[in-house]
C-alpha cells in the first residue's frame, strides 16, 4: 500500500512511537527545537571559566576551615575537582536568559559519580544554596532538583523537588567527555545532554542568578564552560 499523502504516514508513525512510548507529547509540550551553545568563537560569548584561574568564581566549602585552593587544581584549561569536600563553586556575577555549555567527565571509574550545574543561584551562600540543578550524577545526567525552597512547576518526585529526565539517560561511559547544553529562557531551562533533548522546568520565580558547579566528594573534570547571553 502506498501512502498518497505524506501527512498520513507521518501520523501514522507518530501514532505508532506514542503507543510504543517513544514520543511523549506532553513532556515535549512547549519545547523549543535545540539551539546549540557551543560556538565558543562568537563574540557574545562569555567564559564562566577561562582555563587559567576562578577569578571568575567564588569557592564554598562546608568545612569552612579547607583552603578553597586545595579543593581543586587546573592544568591544560581543565578544571579538576579531586576534593572529597562538599561544597559549590558559584560565579560572581549572576546570569538570566542565556545559552550555556560545559563539558564532564568522572575521573573515576566506579559508578559512583555526583555532581551537578547550579543555575540562579541565590544568596546567602550555603550548603545547599536556593537554585535549580542540572543533576550529574551517574546515569541520572539531566535530571532537574529544586533546591533549599527553589521551585518550578514540573518538579514532582524526591527528594528535594525533582523532575527526572524524559528517557534513559544519554550519558557516555565513564572516562568520557559529556556535554550539557542549557537554555534559559524567561522562567524556563531546557536541557540537553550530549546533544540530547533531557528536560525542562518551567515557572521559575527566581531566574536570575549566579551559575555554579557542585562539589559532592567525587572526583570530576570539566572544560569548557562559557554562555552566550540571548
Amino acid at each position: 500500500m502506498r501512502f498518497r499523502n505524506n501527512s498520513i504516514l507521518v501520523a501514522a508513525f507518530t501514532i505508532i512511537l506514542f503507543l510504543a512510548g517513544v514520543f511523549k507529547p506532553s513532556a515535549l509540550t512547549g519545547i523549543l527545537p535545540y539551539q546549540k551553545a557551543d560556538d565558543s568563537s562568537s563574540k557574545d560569548t562569555t567564559w564562566i571559566f577561562n582555563g587559567k584561574d576562578l577569578s571568575n568564581f567564588e569557592v564554598i566549602l562546608e568545612n569552612k576551615n579547607m583552603n578553597a585552593v586545595d579543593s581543586y587544581n587546573i592544568k591544560n584549561r581543565i578544571l579538576y575537582l579531586k576534593s572529597k569536600q562538599i561544597g559549590y563553586l558559584r560565579t560572581k556575577e549572576k546570569y538570566s536568559n542565556f545559552y550555556f555549555h560545559a563539558e564532564w567527565k568522572w575521573i573515576e571509574n566506579n559508578g559512583k559519580g555526583n555532581s551537578g550545574i547550579l543555575f540562579y543561584i541565590q544568596p546567602p551562600d550555603t550548603v545547599w544554596p536556593n537554585c535549580i540543578q542540572v543533576n550529574l550524577k551517574a546515569n541520572h545526567a539531566g535530571d532537574l532538583i529544586a533546591m533549599s525552597g527553589a521551585s518550578f512547576k514540573e518538579a514532582a518526585g524526591k527528594p528535594n523537588s525533582t523532575a527526572l529526565i524524559f528517557y534513559s539517560s544519554s550519558e557516555k561511559a565513564e572516562g568520557e567527555w559529556n556535554s550539557c547544553n542549557a537554555v534559559s529562557i524567561h522562567d524556563s531551562l531546557i536541557v540537553y545532554i550530549n546533544g540530547e533533548l533531557q528536560n525542562k522546568a518551567t515557572g521559575i520565580i527566581d531566574n536570575n542568578g549566579a551559575i555554579g558547579i557542585q562539589l559532592e566528594g567525587k572526583p570530576i573534570a570539566f572544560k569548557n564552560i562559557y554562555l552566550i547571553k540571548k
